[in-house]
């Protein structure tokens, strides 16, 4: 944890620097010190549907460049487990029936269930 303060141990405003990418910019920061950086739209989106099964299926190939990951369990009634191509629901992490999970990863996700369930995905690169 940082703390920032004057004399009075507190202070009306507080700007950092951050990278975005490209250049360095001066953000400001609210009154609980939340950094507030706006990091910038991706310019490309890729959404699929893939069915996972009871051996390791690939959900979405390595991109490089890519901002974020989203993927959806889209299954009322069964979970799968995400990981490297070696997964499995030992090894896996837990995506819960109906759940989804933000990734910031440029690797390639593998995903593994005890039944066929289907899964989304929406990329951002």
């Amino acid at each position: 944890m940082v703390r920032i303060g004057g004399p009075s141990g507190v202070i009306s405003e507080a700007r950092m620097l951050a990278w975005d990418g490209t250049t360095w910019r001066n953000v400001p920061c609210d009154g609980n010190y939340h950094l507030k950086v706006n990091p910038g739209a991706a310019p490309n989106i890729a959404t699929n549907r893939i069915t996972v099964m009871t051996t390791a299926v690939q959900i979405v190939a390595a991109r490089t460049g890519r901002k974020r990951l989203t993927i959806r369990n889209t299954d009322a009634a069964n979970d799968i487990y995400l990981g490297t191509s070696g997964v499995t629901t030992t090894t896996g992490h837990l995506l819960p029936k109906g759940q989804e999970i933000v990734l910031f990863t440029e690797a390639a996700v593998y995903g593994i269930g005890t039944t066929t369930t289907v899964v989304t995905f929406l990329e951002e690169y």
